[in-house]
């Protein structure tokens, strides 16, 4: 038995290959330009030495696949809530220094007494009353309800004020 060179069986087996590209390349090209990839397959039912011509078992063309459109979902930013803004009021020279006061539910009223003389910061119908304040003494009430909340200094009932929660 002869032994054949690696250099030899490439030579043939290119040779091979470009005599059966060239006989069916032009049996399965699409006849309109296409993109798609040219998928030859082909079988051969005897040796190329004793069949001269390779027989084409299947041809076909294949295109490649979409991938799905994936649409991106917006998530909605939700910003965080604020908490209602507290408010001050000072008691100085026998008034309440901010007589109307806005606020939101849920917001707190400090009230701080300024004076020498003691002051109190009563509702006029009772929802809340401070202690009797003496100077630099506070009082704070956090005011849950929507309304408007009159009130007054219990020993000086000529002190008015409102609270208005929105």
């Amino acid at each position: 038995m002869k032994k054949i060179s690696l250099a030899m069986l490439f030579t043939v087996s290119l040779f091979v290959l470009n005599a059966c590209t060239a006989q069916n390349t032009a049996a399965v090209q699409p006849t309109s330009p296409s993109t798609a990839p040219v998928v030859i397959s082909s079988e051969v039912a005897a040796p190329p030495s004793a069949q001269t011509t390779p027989t084409i078992k299947k041809a076909t063309i294949t295109k490649p696949v979409a991938a799905p459109v994936v649409t991106p979902v917006a998530t909605p930013v939700v910003a965080p809530i604020a908490a209602p803004k507290n408010a001050s009021v000072s008691i100085q020279n026998f008034a309440f220094s901010t007589p109307t006061v806005r606020i939101k539910k849920g917001a707190r009223v400090t009230w701080t007494n300024l004076d020498s003389t003691p002051h109190t910061a009563t509702s006029d119908a009772g929802s809340f009353s401070s202690a009797t304040l003496a100077q630099g003494a506070s009082y704070s009430f956090t005011f849950n309800t929507v309304g408007s909340f009159p009130y007054h200094c219990q020993p000086h009932p000529s002190m008015k004020g409102t609270i208005i929660v929105e």
